[in-house]
């Protein structure tokens, strides 16, 4: 393997974030490959549950004839629409399971792995490149996603194939044949992700600024390819996004917390540009930054470049139009989801940052250098056992249906929390439950708890004794109640308030849970 001679093509100097260097052999590069799909197959393999945002989707294109993928979907859901039509078409083959519906972001993320090599041998050292293969090959989001049904494995993927079409075209002499493969690349991913958006539009930006600085002759045919994606977007946009947007969603979103605040009125709003620039940049450790300085040093541009994506992003953000999320802002397994497709280039950051620090140390304090290697793969090889082995933050449905259908008799009902609705609608044929009756709670209201495990906010009881009431003077009654939790639905306090009600109207005869999903069967009497 050799890296790519890169000369001063760029306005500022060499498009590198570190020198070539003698390093590892391509032997070991395609171990580390390897373990990063073993990985991604092994969490394939797992075949936990589907939770909530997995069922809603499957649920919606499930059965459904091709016509109605084209929107809008059940449960306000929405998808690229390339991407659903190959879910579809897995789904239609293979029927609506587990796997048939992770199989396409399983291949997705695959196929990002060489991509991702290919980026990094233009930009890195040998040592940098096995580094940033590292990082990419065992990041526990990259492979999560690779086997969860949304398309954020896609994001990735279109992300690094018009970064590597960049690079070609900035690097290489500005050819137009290079800059032709960045749009129909950007085309594509119109199909594939919603965020292909950012990284064209980013890429775009730095491609035409460079030109004006140093290459002239490029300005038109960036013009030609730039306007020429513009209007496939707007045509894309018309005719598929806007109406399948659902306006309230992103209201939702922006209440919650996870778009920009714009304009910043608070000190609230200032300290999350404060916490999301840390979060993105700095944390974990710094590499990023330290890899950011060590590009600056050799090419501004650069930087931008790599940067770019994520500045689109954080500006619709801005906008109220995308939600900006970093990894430490929201539990497993929401976390950065919205911003992994510029997870890479901050990859490529921290590898130019750590095989500048692996160097330092191996030259003089050779067993830090082996400490460094120790906690740089801990902790995401153990979130990646954790996964594959329990993954219990979503809750394990499928375990609750199967105890349900051997344990359910004539007559009795099913109560199923919000969070459980999807989950159980989708397993309920599986399991021969279709017949049984059900009925369905409200999304939780409990937001904070204080000390003493009260709640500031609850739910009315007076409303929730509304769904019972048909059977709460039906003489004998057995009711399932079937709840599935998530750390961030609050769903435990919701359960808690609910067995409490309904145990002043009758009596828990039994109890099943796995993995934060519960069963309890309550007798109510007249």
């Amino acid at each position: 393997m050799t890296n790519v001679s890169v000369n001063a093509a760029w306005p500022d100097g060499p498009a590198m974030i570190e020198s070539p260097d003698k390093g590892p052999s391509t032997r070991l590069i395609l171990l580390i490959a390897g373990v990063g799909i073993l990985l991604r197959l092994a969490l394939l393999l797992a075949n936990r549950s589907l939770w909530l945002d997995e069922a809603m989707l499957a649920i919606a294109i499930a059965g459904k004839p091709f016509t109605e993928i084209l929107g809008p979907l059940e449960y306000s859901q929405i998808g690229p629409l390339g991407w659903l039509t190959l879910e579809w078409s897995l789904v239609e083959l293979l029927g609506p399971t587990e796997f048939a519906v992770r199989l396409v972001p399983f291949l997705l993320g695959v196929a990002a792995i060489p991509v991702f090599h290919r980026v990094a041998r233009r930009l890195l050292s040998r040592t940098g490149v096995v580094i940033a293969m590292l990082l990419f090959c065992i990041s526990e989001p990259l492979v999560y996603y690779s086997a969860e049904m949304k398309p954020y494995s896609a994001d990735v993927l279109c992300a690094l194939l018009a970064l590597w079409c960049a690079l070609r075209y900035l690097q290489d002499g500005y050819r137009i044949s290079d800059l032709v493969g960045l749009g129909v690349v950007g085309a594509i991913g119109l199909l594939l992700s919603f965020t292909s958006v950012f990284v064209m539009g980013g890429f775009f930006a730095v491609v035409f600024l460079v030109a004006v600085k140093g290459h002239r002759k490029s300005i038109l045919p960036i013009i030609l390819t730039g306007g020429t994606y513009i209007a496939l977007f707007g045509l894309y946009f018309l005719l598929f996004l806007k109406p399948n947007t659902n306006a309230s969603l992103a209201g939702n979103m922006a209440s919650s917390g996870r778009m920009a605040p714009m304009p910043p009125v608070s000190v609230n709003d200032v300290e999350w540009y404060i916490d999301t620039l840390f979060d993105y940049f700095v944390d974990p450790m710094g590499f990023k930054a330290i890899g950011g300085v060590l590009v600056a040093r050799r090419s501004r541009w650069l930087v931008l470049l790599l940067v770019a994506p994520a500045l689109m992003g954080l500006l619709a953000s801005m906008l109220q139009k995308y939600p900006f999320t970093t990894f430490g802002a929201h539990e497993h397994p929401l976390r950065g989801r919205y911003i992994i497709f510029s997870m890479p280039m901050l990859m490529l950051l921290a590898a130019g940052g750590l095989a500048w620090l692996w160097g330092k140390l191996r030259a003089e304090f050779r067993r830090l250098s082996y400490l460094l290697l120790v906690v740089l793969l801990w902790h995401p090889l153990y979130r990646i056992a954790y996964d594959i082995k329990l993954h219990p933050d979503v809750g394990d449905i499928r375990s609750v249906m199967q105890e349900l259908k051997a344990q359910v008799q004539p007559g009795d009902v099913v109560y199923h929390s919000w969070f459980a609705e999807a989950p159980y609608r989708f397993y309920r044929d599986r399991f021969g439950l279709k017949d049984v009756p059900t009925f369905g709670g409200t999304r939780p209201i409990v937001r904070k708890f204080i000390e003493d495990d009260a709640w500031t906010r609850i739910d009315d009881w007076v409303n929730t004794e509304s769904l019972f009431e048909p059977y709460l003077n039906k003489g004998r009654q057995r009711i399932w109640l079937v709840f599935v939790h998530h750390p961030s639905s609050f769903g435990y306090a919701d359960e808690k308030n609910l067995l409490n009600h309904l145990r002043d109207r009758g009596k828990q005869l039994g109890r099943f849970s796995a993995n934060n999903a519960t069963l309890t069967l309550f007798e109510l009497s007249p």
